[in-house]
């Protein structure tokens, strides 16, 4: 089946911002460097032709003229012809499967390349309608291997959660309070927590549901501005967060304790360390451990507001995105092993919860996809636009998924770009057709909810299913802290 292939807005390099096509062609300028638009391109059928462009540069990085109003200038080759052929406008044709690199040289003898792939990498699967609403929490995988998957309505102020079978069966649905943004914890005998906040009334409160789909007990909580998800102990505590306090909850719905954080509200949810210390984030700058039993351990002041969740790593180092534009590494008695600028030609702070592979290597993203590896230095970036905003999913293998504002793509440990597909061909969206990241099902296969707007309210809202072929992920096992919050079950604790 042909998907749409994936054509990167962005055209930057590691240290530069994209160029800026003028208005015509600048011919009196000298251009000192060229670029490739899209610097990674994927083909997954045969014979299909895909437009790739040429830019001549100037030293400050202004777009001068391309290879579609000046195509004369510039003298295109494919380093396998019987992979891809090239005409001289830059039009790259699919003819046998196998990965190439395809080079523009101008006449001054500069050039730049982009890798092509051609594979039939990847194909859809299933897709399951869900309610309307937005998708903006991410997928949580059960142990049995069921999919749990929210889709939230402003205007009516509820989130309904669905219940899918691997196979893309809906099992149940069940509508409760506005739960933006969360993402439900599944435990160990299959109860599901949920964190809620209505805005009417502003109340918060905590749901179990059991596999059934039946509501168990629900606990009125502090609601707090910010949304956040429950983690689960491995004693089966679950830890709930909202405002200034944080509270440890028993299996039952019994408060065991609360911890209350003197007027500096919570802004990550709680991420549990090897030892059961409680890791935090909060709006004034600084990184909380509290102990299994409510006290507080210490607290590291970082650069601003800390809104991502933190990871813990094999050997128990806290790794945190911060509003400051930077990745911060932690060791377990609160003292600062390193701190790394994850910067891009768009200027914001790091809003997205981070995520690990099998080696060790902290992905996150800020625009672009960023690889850091556990002494700080950051190994590869991968250029894009619109994955600010959700966390990589990293299987056993090493494959990195990403979910874009309307793109789901994978990238081997390097950084290469393995396939891609485009939820939607709309280049200007008023709304992003993904806002949450990507899960790995128990069966291997890829999995993404989707919200389309259909009119100015209404969504087409879905989740979609897809299978690699010829390849295997491996799941989640193997890799350390592979999701949102650190396995399929979303439990938000280090070590599974």
């Amino acid at each position: 089946m042909r998907l749409s292939c994936l054509v990167l807005l962005c055209a930057c390099s590691d240290e530069t911002p994209p160029p800026v096509a003028p208005e015509g062609p600048d011919t009196t300028t000298a251009a000192t460097a060229i670029r490739t638009r899209p610097l990674q391109l994927y083909m997954d059928s045969l014979g299909y032709t895909e437009q790739s462009l040429a830019i001549a540069m100037d030293d400050e990085g202004r777009w001068l003229y391309d290879s579609a109003d000046q195509p004369d200038q510039f003298r295109w080759t494919s380093s396998d012809s019987n992979v891809v052929s090239i005409d001289p406008t830059g039009a790259i044709t699919s003819l046998a499967w196998g990965t190439v690199t395809v080079t523009a040289t101008d006449k001054a003898g500069r050039s730049a390349s982009l890798r092509v792939r051609v594979d039939d990498a990847m194909d859809p699967a299933w897709t399951v309608p869900l309610a309307d609403g937005a998708v903006t929490g991410g997928v949580t995988v059960g142990p049995d291997g069921t999919i749990y998957v929210g889709s939230t309505s402003a205007p009516l102020d509820n989130t309904t959660w669905h219940a899918v079978s691997p196979q893309g069966a809906e099992l149940w649905s069940l509508t409760l309070p506005y739960a933006f943004l969360a993402a439900p914890a599944v435990a160990d005998d299959g109860t599901i927590y949920i964190d809620t906040r209505s805005n009417r009334p502003f109340d918060g409160r905590l749901y179990a549901v059991d596999p059934s789909g039946s509501i168990k007990w629900s606990l009125e909580r502090s609601p707090g501005d910010y949304a956040l998800h429950p983690a689960i102990a491995k004693d089966g505590t679950i830890y709930t967060a909202g405002g200034d306090y944080l509270s440890a909850v028993d299996p039952d719905g019994n408060v065991l304790w609360t911890f209350d954080n003197q007027a500096n509200a919570f802004a990550s949810s709680p991420a549990i360390g090897h030892d059961g210390t409680i890791y935090m984030g909060a709006v004034n700058d600084s990184l909380y451990a509290i102990t299994p039993d409510g006290t507080l351990r210490w607290a590291y002041l970082a650069g601003d507001r800390i809104e991502t969740s933190p990871i813990v790593g094999v050997d128990g180092t806290i790794y945190f995105g911060c509003r400051d534009g930077r990745l911060y590494a932690v060791a377990p008695d609160g003292t600062e092993r390193w701190r790394t600028d994850i910067t891009t030609f768009r200027p914001a702070g790091v809003s997205a919860t981070a995520s690990m592979g099998p080696d060790g290597t902290i992905y996150v993203t800020s625009y672009d996809v960023f690889a850091v590896d556990p002494s700080g230095f950051i190994r590869w970036r991968y250029p894009g636009y619109g994955f600010h905003g959700t966390t990589p999913v990293v299987g056993a293998d090493g494959t990195i998924y990403v979910a874009s504002w309307r793109e789901v793509l994978a990238l081997d440990p390097q950084g290469n770009l393995l396939w891609n597909t485009t939820i939607t061909e709309a280049e200007v969206l008023r709304s992003p057709a993904i806002r949450a990241s990507p899960a790995i099902g128990i069966d291997g296969r890829i999995l993404v909810g989707t919200s389309l707007l259909d009119g100015s309210t209404h969504f087409d809202t879905q989740l979609r299913a897809f299978t690699e072929n010829g390849s295997s992920n491996g799941g989640f096992e193997g890799a350390y802290w592979p999701t949102l919050r650190g396995n399929r079950a979303n439990n938000g604790r280090a070590g599974g």
